[in-house]
């Protein structure tokens, strides 16, 4: 089970990382700005490495078709989105083209084969 101890009003810290919600924040506006421009609201995303599925919420809030995928199955938070255990040095557990778009942020620096990961 994961702790976690909040230590300021917008940062968390618990043992797999630390995070600076209002960094992350900036991140999100970004990358729905990108999407925004680029996809329809109905598309279908996928958040991978989505950790507690905070990101994945957010694209089912704004109209997105939404799943997540993570090696950590029991920090994902997001019961009301499907989730699917994932090892990113493997391939994805989902047939090819089932995504309109595929959301990998903070994941490429912690796999070993990072072409595999893109393909």
């Amino acid at each position: 089970m994961m702790v976690h101890e909040t230590i300021g009003k917008d940062r968390v810290k618990n043992p797999r990382y630390d995070v600076d919600f209002k960094f992350e924040e900036q991140k999100d506006k970004v990358i729905i700005s990108l999407l925004d421009k680029n996809q329809s609201k109905k598309a279908k995303a996928l958040d991978c490495g989505a950790g507690d599925g905070r990101f994945a919420r957010k694209l089912k809030a704004l109209g997105y078709d939404a799943y997540a995928c993570d090696l950590d199955v029991e920090f994902y938070k997001a019961k009301e989105i499907p989730f699917k255990k994932a090892d990113f040095n493997r391939s994805l557990p989902y047939p090819a083209n089932t995504f309109d778009v595929v959301i990998c942020r903070e994941v490429i620096e912690h796999v070993e084969n990072q072409w595999l990961l893109m393909r």
